[in-house]
């Protein structure tokens, strides 16, 4: 009778035990998502009527098109101003709206491989702790 009861016991604890374990990896899993919700704000960029929104590949495409749009426009002013036989100052803006293009191209670029790059290890890191989630889940069906 007593070895039943220590039987029991002992079957009890490793419930609790592997139940904790479940817990446990559902709590982590709970930290990183409200992790990434932190992390992913920073990433954000603003559109249109104060609208904010992640930056995706997509994005850059069309934003890198706007920019040689841009730069295309910044050419066709410094030799459009320069064969006029404009003033000094306005070819110098040409070429200032050349730069900014550039400039802009280069940071939204930046911005989209910093956020896919986070990204992917946050849904890297969650893919790993669901996989042991639904071992440890299989383990304790075993059981």
């Amino acid at each position: 009778m007593f070895t039943e009861v220590l039987d029991d016991i002992k079957k009890d604890t490793e419930t609790l035990i592997d139940n904790s374990e479940e817990m446990l990896i559902e709590k982590k899993i709970a930290r990183i998502d409200r992790e990434w919700m932190i992390e992913s704000q920073q990433y954000q960029l603003k559109g249109n009527k104060s609208s904010t929104y992640h930056p995706e590949s997509s994005n850059g495409i069309i934003e890198g098109v706007g920019g040689v749009f841009a730069i295309v426009f910044g050419i066709v002013w410094v030799i459009g101003a320069a064969s006029m036989g404009a003033p000094g100052i306005f070819p110098l803006f040409g070429l200032v709206f050349i730069g900014i293009a550039i400039f802009q191209m280069m940071a939204n670029s930046n911005t989209i491989d910093s956020y896919q790059s986070a990204k992917s290890r946050y849904l890297s890191e969650r893919s790993r702790l669901l996989s042991e989630l639904e071992e440890n889940k299989n383990k304790i069906t075993l059981q």
